[in-house]
């Protein structure tokens, strides 16, 4: 039932936004059942260009925004959580809705924050041979099952398994030394997505991620650090490629 709901709420929350010319990709737990990793998410991440955000906030206040400035979820480790469906930690959205009697959690980010490495959003369904993008409904996803759930839905933007990796890969570099709990989380992110126990769905991120991703997968030896050994944090530091860097760990006491 929870993931049919949040289904629903993910193709709704992108319906109205594609009706008012906001192009918006699904990313997060729920997403992440179509990278072939079963979850039972709450919640509903959406990206949107930066320059739409507040059209898409002003477009989705049929869902109800929140304002509370004491809500938990303008802190990026939440306190008192006790479901296992929500983690303790999450990026803070630039808006978010709390839906189902507070069940559910619809939230939309800037792709600056999340997928800054992406070219802009675009209107419309991705090209077949998009590199990064696509549909709940291609048929080449690995649990067609799953997403054969969504075929009488409003069709979402979703990133394609590889690139899921990919996003998630950039956002833990970018987060690993400077934010501890982002770090955290998208460390966790990483290994529900690690394909090497049998069974699992295959990914295959950029070439130059593949070194990184077998040793997360521990397809070299256990005491090999992906970002120490291949250095490949500071490489993209070096060519701009992890955008802004958040602030240092101190910064982070009180979020």
């Amino acid at each position: 039932m929870a993931q049919n709901n949040t289904k629903m709420i993910a193709s709704e929350a992108s319906r109205m936004l594609h009706g008012a010319s906001i192009p918006n990709v699904l990313y997060g737990w729920e997403a992440m059942n179509l990278a072939g990793v079963q979850t039972n998410s709450l919640e509903v991440e959406l990206v949107v260009n930066d320059n739409t955000v507040q059209a898409a906030i002003a477009i989705s206040q049929k869902f109800g925004q929140c304002t509370d400035s004491r809500c938990n979820e303008l802190l990026v480790r939440r306190r008192n959580v006790e479901s296992p469906q929500r983690l303790h930690y999450h990026p803070v959205p630039a808006a978010h809705y709390h839906m189902g009697n507070g069940q559910y959690l619809l939230s939309l980010f800037l792709k600056s924050a999340i997928l800054w490495w992406l070219p802009d959003l675009q209107l419309g369904a991705p090209a077949p041979n998009d590199p990064y993008l696509t549909l709940p409904t291609d048929p080449s996803l690995p649990l067609p099952a799953v997403s054969g759930e969504w075929r009488n839905l409003h069709p979402i933007t979703i990133l394609k398994p590889g690139a899921f990796v990919d996003a998630t890969i950039l956002l833990f570099c970018r987060n690993a030394c400077h934010h501890e709990r982002l770090g955290a989380l998208y460390s966790y992110m990483i290994a529900a997505l690690c394909d090497s126990e049998p069974g699992t769905v295959k990914k295959t991120p950029r070439a130059e991620f593949q070194p990184a991703w077998d040793c997360f997968n521990g397809r070299f030896p256990a005491v090999t650090d992906p970002l120490s050994e291949m250095k490949l944090r500071q490489r993209l530091i070096e060519r701009g490629d992890l955008g802004v860097l958040p602030p240092e760990r101190g910064d982070e006491m009180n979020q």
